[in-house]
């Protein structure tokens, strides 16, 4: 009987543990995200899943190249975007090409962009230019621009 209760107390013990871990994983570092849109493919396809490791902006600025998760209207709606513009930089885009700086940025995971014009503005402290990697479609169906650091989320841990 009292091994009975012990075996038990252990059961339960392993359970609240598990239950804690898994609401400190899931409710402060990883968030799950459903991807919803074609903004990102061909890297992140329409329907697909990820984990948003909520611990990267805190451990280091987010970088050219990066995709991250931005917050749109609290933890439940966000944008997979790429950042291609960082503080204080000018960003343009010409007939398709993102400018950096007055210098074309390489991008190889696009394909076939459409040759949008976007007229070039300067990127101030703490603020980030993101834009989707498909840009087969016409500008004016997306959503990109300048974001704040505050409203960087994470980075999708695959």
């Amino acid at each position: 009987m009292v091994l009975q209760l012990i075996s038990m107390g252990k059961r339960l013990l392993r359970l609240v543990i598990i239950a804690v871990g898994a609401y400190i994983v899931f409710g402060f570092l990883l968030t799950p995200v459903f991807v919803s849109g074609q903004s990102m493919e061909p890297t992140y396809d329409d329907h697909s899943f990820t984990f948003i490791n909520r611990l990267s902006p805190l451990v280091s600025s987010p970088d050219r190249g990066e995709i991250v998760a931005v917050k749109i209207a609290g933890k439940k709606l966000m944008f997979l975007k790429r950042i291609i513009g960082l503080p204080g930089e000018t960003i343009a885009i010409e007939d398709g090409q993102v400018i950096i700086n007055d210098e074309p940025l390489n991008e190889p995971y696009l394909i076939d962009p459409e040759p949008w014009e976007y007229d070039p503005i300067r990127l101030e402290k703490n603020e980030y230019f993101i834009i989707g990697d498909n840009r087969r479609q016409p500008m004016e169906q997306h959503v990109f621009g300048r974001v704040s650091l505050d409203r960087i989320v994470g980075s999708p841990i695959w």
